[in-house]
């Protein structure tokens, strides 16, 4: 004889429904083309545009950074020359 828990076959039912409901819903969003609308956005203008150079100083020593780390040398010369 096969024990039949009436509880939990409710709720499963009751699961199962709710579910196929949901999917109904989501699929005849999804036929009759109703979406949200997107539009593209330019992310930059979000941001910052940060103007000061990139450089890199390892232990107290300018190493430079990218192809236009002599000039950024020769400004941080400079600057150090007018601390001392």
């Amino acid at each position: 004889m096969i024990h039949v828990n009436y509880e939990l076959h409710f709720i499963m039912t009751a699961l199962l429904v709710t579910l196929s409901t949901l999917l109904s819903d989501l699929v005849s969003c999804y036929l009759q083309g109703e979406a949200v609308d997107l539009k593209p956005f330019d992310a930059q203008l979000m941001l910052p545009v940060d103007k000061t150079p990139v450089s890199l100083l390892l232990d107290g020593t300018h190493v430079g950074r990218g192809s236009e780390w002599s000039a950024i040398l020769s400004y941080y010369e400079t600057i150090m020359k007018t601390r001392d």
